[in-house]
């Protein structure tokens, strides 16, 4: 429900310098492998985190890839590539049930004696 309502303009045109935050861009803040979160920059916009509070009007002007400090810690303030964006998604898992297992089997034309090759890192439900 978090990025439900977020809207994200990446497609517009450069401006003078793009690669200088503004009010408007999308912007990723990430503290650590685990913890990096998408954000629309807007002046009156803040993130609290475990370092503390982050005000986006002290974000916009800064270049990307800036480290942005507290007394409590650091985090970056990257632009937006479609990897750092999978990754500040929140993921969840997905269950396939009888139903979907069978319409996959189905369309896939999977019978008694074929060799399926299955991999991932989720649950292992379909296997």
């Amino acid at each position: 429900k978090r990025y439900q309502n977020i809207q994200f303009n990446m497609d517009s045109e450069p401006q003078k310098d793009n690669n200088i935050i503004q009010e408007g861009d999308a912007v990723v803040l990430y503290e650590d492998i685990n913890n990096s979160n998408i954000h629309k920059m807007t002046s009156h916009g803040y993130v609290d985190n475990r370092f503390g509070r982050f005000k986006f009007s002290e974000i916009i002007g800064k270049q990307f890839g800036s480290k942005i400090t507290s007394k409590k810690g650091f985090m970056y303030a990257l632009k937006p590539t479609p990897t750092l964006i999978t990754q500040s998604l929140p993921h969840r898992t997905q269950i396939l049930y009888n139903v979907d297992i069978s319409v996959i089997l189905l369309r896939l034309d999977i019978k008694p004696g074929s060799k399926v090759v299955e991999s991932g890192t989720g649950s292992g439900s379909l296997s």
